[in-house]
């Protein structure tokens, strides 16, 4: 497994706690914000891990992500839009990235190794 895909696992995992923190403290709370904070830790658990079932996970946050990001700028809510930029767009674009270079792709498609019987 390629290095920087534990960077992004844990980049995730802090993603997803600074927002369980966030909403924890917020009188606005709503469940999207559990869930998106909920599907960060999980993808940055399974790629701190090395666990291949990290890489989707990952990827549906990085793509959630960048199009709520993106949604937020069109349609004005950002605010100000600087700080979404670099707070969703910049993070979940690097995400993508190192999702899927060429090390991190043949990392997901390679067989785990065939396990034989005991004593074999």
């Amino acid at each position: 497994m390629p290095g920087y895909l534990r960077a992004i696992g844990v980049a995730m995992l802090a993603w997803g706690l600074l927002g369980v923190m966030l909403l924890r403290r917020s009188d606005s709370a709503t469940a999207w914000g559990w869930v998106f904070a909920a599907g960060f830790l999980a993808g940055g658990i399974g790629l701190v891990l090395a666990r291949r079932w990290g890489w989707p996970l990952a990827l549906l946050e990085a793509v959630a992500n960048l199009g709520v990001g993106i949604f937020e700028i069109v349609t004005g809510r950002a605010n100000p839009a600087l700080a979404t930029v670099i707070l969703q767009l910049v993070p979940s674009g690097l995400a993508m990235w190192g999702l899927f270079t060429p090390r991190s792709l043949a990392w997901l498609r390679a067989r785990p190794p065939e396990v034989g019987p005991a004593g074999a």
